[in-house]
């Protein structure tokens, strides 16, 4: 039995397809993952009031600062790792490491705005707790485009079978087939992209 050959045009439109799809996906985990980092973040206020009452202000600051990066740590892990390696050259450019800024430096940038040393330790707690407004709207408009991108994948997918004259379930087999390929391409790529990096740059 001679292996189905597929003509360029279909080609084309299950990588049209397979690209929408991958990006779509990747829009919207990435906003899904913001979403759930700044949740996280607002949480952390409520906590480090609590260990206020056991333990003295400083302790406190820099458990905030730990969780805040350890917070924008899991979600670089779970995201994009093409994200990850951007986030991390960007904290190296700005606080000279790729996990965050450390206790010590938020202190030594508090002091440059004239804020009393008693105050510093407050401050620090609740700008830990406070995440960056403006990316967290421009990250849940990401997740909307996103979710976007997979209706319209679906819809076109649907419309596509349902009005070939094709075998529905034997086309449908090739789109999902399709789909699962383009997903594991990106997600290698991706990956292989970040490999290569931290191999050679790092």
């Amino acid at each position: 039995m001679k292996a189905k050959r597929f003509s360029n045009k279909q080609l084309l439109y299950f990588f049209l397809q397979g690209l929408l799809a991958y990006v779509g996906i990747v829009f919207w985990h990435e906003g899904a993952l913001r979403s759930w980092y700044e949740r996280k973040v607002a949480s952390l206020f409520n906590q480090a009031m609590e260990k206020l009452k056991s333990e003295p202000p400083e302790a406190v600051a820099r458990w905030a600062v730990l969780q805040r990066n350890y917070l924008k740590q899991r979600i670089r892990d779970k995201g994009n790792p093409i994200n990850k390696i951007l986030a991390e050259e960007r904290n190296v450019k700005k606080y000279g490491n790729s996990f965050g800024p450390t206790y010590e430096f938020l202190v030594a940038e508090i002091l440059k705005k004239g804020i009393p040393e008693d105050k510093i330790n407050q401050q620090i707690i609740t700008s830990a707790s406070t995440s960056n407004q403006a990316l967290n709207q421009r990250m849940n408009q990401t997740a909307i485009i996103g979710l976007c991108l997979c209706l319209l994948y679906v819809v076109i997918t649907t419309l596509k079978i349902f009005l070939s004259q094709q075998d529905k379930v034997t086309l449908l087999k090739e789109e999902l087939l399709a789909l699962a390929t383009w997903l594991a391409c990106g997600t290698f790529i991706s990956q292989l992209i970040s490999n290569v990096y931290y191999f050679f740059v790092e």
